[in-house]
């Protein structure tokens, strides 16, 4: 955290993951985040009696979001078969697993303001986001045939989602 004379402010940060639910492959994930604000009221130079507070702001980051735990194992569960000489335990396939799945990224941005009014009587906000999915995590039907009974996660395609916000 950094912050100059009551009217600049940053923040940074660093995650690290390392997740058994992606595999052995896939390793640790980096996600770095930062944000700013500036506190323009606050200036010397600032003279606008109508506006009694306002602040500009951004902000950045990245995400990791990590499959359901044993996504990529392949696994199989117990369960009793009815033979001629009456029951025994026998396994039958559950999840097809991806040893292959990596991690669904996100990165966003926004930026903005807030302003204070007529003394403060008045609030207003502003702010424009977008965010972008990479390899979104979901789940493809397998073939009836494999023995699978559920479905294989897998990494699929972008997700954009972007708008803005009033106050």
């Amino acid at each position: 955290r950094f912050s100059f004379r009551d009217y600049l402010f940053a923040t940074g940060a660093v995650r690290f993951d390392d997740d058994s639910a992606l595999g052995e492959d896939v390793g640790i994930i980096v996600s770095p985040s930062a944000n700013a604000s500036w506190v323009v009221s606050a200036m010397p130079f600032w003279n606008v009696d109508a506006v009694s507070n306002l602040r500009l702001r951004a902000a950045w980051g990245l995400a990791s979001q990590a499959p359901e735990q044993y996504s990529a194992d392949r696994t199989f569960v117990i369960s009793r078969l009815g033979t001629e000489s009456g029951v025994e335990a026998g396994l039958r396939p559950e999840d097809p697993g991806n040893p292959d799945l990596g991690p669904e990224r996100s990165e966003e941005i926004e930026f903005g303001f807030n302003a204070g009014l007529l003394e403060g009587r008045f609030g207003m906000g502003f702010t424009y986001y977008r965010q972008s999915v990479t390899d979104a995590i979901v789940n493809r039907p397998v073939s009836p045939s494999s023995g699978f009974a559920n479905q294989q996660p897998v990494n699929l395609g972008e997700l954009v989602n972007d708008g803005v916000e009033v106050s």
